[in-house]
């Protein structure tokens, strides 16, 4: 462990002799818009949520708190900007908390002296408590988990998240909430809620259900349609001021964010014994799967191959459940298991056990349930539903032009995530790096990565980029000149005790 802090101490020090962050000798300047009401409307990526749950490092490194934190040097006289924060260190983890196991966040350790790299663990957990601040004060208004149609209802206090903030709970909506501060200036990011929860599920939720907000279940993917309505509606209500302005951001794809691309599709390798017991294992299943192919093609069945490659750990594709495969059966009339194997371009999700895939028989003769991957179709679906929601917050900033900009996350952030993604044999697709003002960020989940423990959310470096996007964005239309912030002043993933 000595060895590995004193090398990051050392990373540390050269770094900062050699980096010297770009500033301007320009007058700072708010331009044309009005900083001193500003506040920020979204859910999980907004509200300083990092590592897997909400507490109060990561809401202290909030891109709306970081925002707020350069908009004071232009005189916005908002400084306080007063959020709901939470007293754990640990937080809530809702992504692996069961009614009986109570999760924190992840954080990175050294098992003991010997390792060469920190490995990913999580801590205590407690759930939120109540807020005991000035409710009628708070100016970021992001709830963990919401999506776009719950902002104007009720019962939105059945989210924890919202219901230790609410001003009426019970009767009251956060738009309510959010109207009433009168805001001067407003950030909004919102709707990635409306995907996340059907595409951490492994798509278990429905693609189109009704487009009625009391049918809509937890895991749907929301309907275009609603999305547009929620959405047009709160921009109606931050903008009933003729004078305020905002900034609204675009919504990435979910295969941009490490939780579905850390791991290949064919990240299981298998050896000896392991291998031999696979293969014989998939024999009797691959000659039914032969028998039942006299069939139309629509109908086929995919057959299971286990590469063995000698002394090479040959990189080998899931075998995973896949209901939506035709019923066969074997020649002796039983049913065949609607299996196969994962193709390139499907993704696993992070939450599959890594330790039962390249120890156990996860994968191999024991497939992976349909919750840990996304399919091809999922992930077509997927992507043409944030399409749809991006072209409702562009169609949106066109409307109200002069008074709304769009932040282009999307296309930053594929362009980042493609440093970190990686090949079937495990390999950094590419080469390039991606810097901001002379600073590496990275997408995989390293010390400089912009993306926190959990592969969602980002970590205080990350938020820091953010808040650089929506700067340079409200600098080139509302004729402000407001500092961007020097992001070597912020950590990415850093090892705990």
């Amino acid at each position: 462990m000595i060895r590995n802090l004193i090398y990051f101490i050392l990373i540390g020090f050269l770094v900062s002799c050699s980096y010297e962050f770009p500033v301007t000798d320009e007058e700072l300047s708010s331009g044309n818009i009005d900083l001193t009401t500003y506040i920020a409307v979204g859910d999980n990526y907004s509200a300083g949520f990092m590592n897997g749950a909400l507490y109060i490092g990561g809401q202290a490194n909030s891109f709306p708190a970081i925002l707020s934190g350069q908009f004071a040097m232009v005189g916005s006289n908002n400084d306080e900007f007063l959020q709901p924060l939470v007293s754990s260190e640990n937080g809530y983890n809702p992504i692996v908390s069961e009614p009986a196991h109570c999760y924190g966040k992840w954080i990175y350790k050294f098992s003991n002296v010997t390792d060469e790299d920190p490995i990913r663990r999580l801590t205590p957990g407690e759930l939120p408590d109540m807020f005991s601040g000035e409710k009628n004060k708070i100016r970021n208004f992001s709830v963990p988990l919401v999506k776009s149609f719950q902002i104007d209802r009720a019962d939105l206090t059945d989210n924890i998240y919202y219901e230790r903030f609410a001003v009426n709970p019970g009767t009251g909506t956060l738009l309510n909430d959010i109207i009433s501060t009168n805001p001067s200036f407003f950030t909004l990011w919102l709707g990635m809620y409306d995907v996340l929860n059907f595409a951490m599920s492994g798509g278990s939720g429905e693609v189109d259900p009704p487009s009625d907000p009391d049918q809509i279940q937890e895991y749907d993917l929301t309907p275009a349609d609603v999305f547009e309505e929620s959405i047009s509606e709160i921009i109606e209500g931050l903008l009933e001021n003729p004078e305020t302005k905002g900034v609204i951001a675009n919504l990435p794809y979910i295969s941009d964010l490490p939780f579905f691309y850390f791991r290949q599709y064919n990240f299981m390798r298998l050896s000896g014994s392991r291998l031999t017991q696979a293969r014989s294992f998939t024999t009797p299943f691959n000659l039914a799967v032969i028998a039942h192919n006299m069939v139309p093609d629509n109908e086929m069945r995919p057959m299971i191959d286990f590469n063995d490659n000698g002394a090479t750990l040959y990189p080998q594709p899931l075998v995973v459940v896949d209901e939506s495969l035709c019923d066969a059966v074997y020649p002796d009339g039983s049913t065949l298991s609607k299996i196969r194997q994962l193709t390139e371009g499907e993704l696993v999700l992070l939450t599959i056990s890594e330790e039962e895939v390249n120890q156990g028989d996860l994968g191999s003769i024991i497939p992976v349930g349909q919750e840990f991957y996304l399919s091809e179709n999922q992930l077509h679906e997927l992507r043409i539903r944030i399409n749809s929601y991006n072209h409702v917050i562009n169609a949106l900033a066109d409307e109200y032009n002069g008074r709304i900009v769009v932040v282009d996350l999307n296309s930053i952030i594929h362009e980042i995530s493609m440093t970190g993604k990686i090949n079937a044999w495990g390999q950094i697709s590419t080469q390039e790096q991606f810097d901001f003002n002379g600073v590496p960020l990275g997408a995989r989940l390293g010390y400089n990565s912009i993306f926190s423990l959990d592969g969602l959310h980002f970590n205080p470096r990350g938020n820091t980029f953010v808040a650089n996007r929506f700067i340079q964005r409200i600098n080139d239309n509302f004729g402000s000149n407001i500092p961007l912030i020097d992001v070597n002043l912020f950590v990415g993933n850093t090892v705990e005790e």
